[in-house]
């Protein structure tokens, strides 16, 4: 399964925020975007990407911590991807 489609993570491409200026646009989905890097956390992994110059933050979370390990480890291999080939990458079951 992707990460996109896997049923044990719960929402990619993420809700994107972080800090916002008059005029900013918000990175919406993964149809733009870089991503940076991911950190796993408790029940969730922080996911950083670079639009239009600037970080923004965004969360996939799930109940199954060795999933968001694996999941974790697979998307740091390949920063600097656009998320769209982040959100397709296989991460099995």
């Amino acid at each position: 399964m992707t990460i996109r489609s896997h049923t044990k993570l719960q929402k990619w491409p993420p809700d994107w925020g972080g800090y916002y200026g008059k005029g900013d646009r918000f990175l919406i989905g993964d149809s733009e975007g870089t991503f940076k890097s991911a950190l796993v956390r408790p029940k969730h992994i922080e996911v950083q990407a670079e639009f239009q110059g600037r970080d923004q933050v965004g969360r996939i979370t799930s109940e199954d911590q060795k999933l968001l390990e694996r999941v974790c480890e697979i998307m740091n291999q390949n920063k600097g991807k656009p998320l769209k080939e982040v959100g397709d990458l296989e991460v099995g079951s």
